[in-house]
């Protein structure tokens, strides 16, 4: 029984479950980022807001290892997104491919017709 708002359509193939859990995955690293920026960005708005209206913000250095840090990790999330995504495509593929071999095989005699003779 579906509910009144589904997450997802009803799973028509035994693939679908895979697919959304990448999509279930994709979707709770996507809400956990928005989230955590949106926590970080009103922290700081109050934390480091000025004092005084005259007041200059002290120069700071970045440090190359929080800079490494926020490209590696996200690029380290896209590739395993688009690994666990590629292996499903690879997937498809092969049964697309097996399927189409078989059914125009014509030895097999599937995918035809046969006429009744009389």
């Amino acid at each position: 029984m579906q509910s009144q708002l589904p997450l997802y359509p009803e799973q028509a193939s035994n693939f679908a479950p895979h697919v959304d859990a990448l999509m279930l995955f994709i979707s709770a690293v996507c809400f956990f980022f928005a989230v955590a920026i949106t926590v970080a960005i009103v922290f700081f708005f109050f934390k480091y807001h000025r004092k005084e209206a005259n007041a200059v913000g002290v120069p700071i250095h970045g440090d190359s290892r929080l800079e490494a840090a926020w490209m590696i990790v996200p690029l380290i999330l896209a590739m395993a997104m688009f690994g666990w995504a590629r292996s499903y495509t690879w997937i498809i593929a092969i049964r697309r491919r097996i399927r189409s071999t078989f059914m125009s095989s014509p030895s097999s005699g599937c995918g035809k017709r046969s006429s009744p003779t009389a």
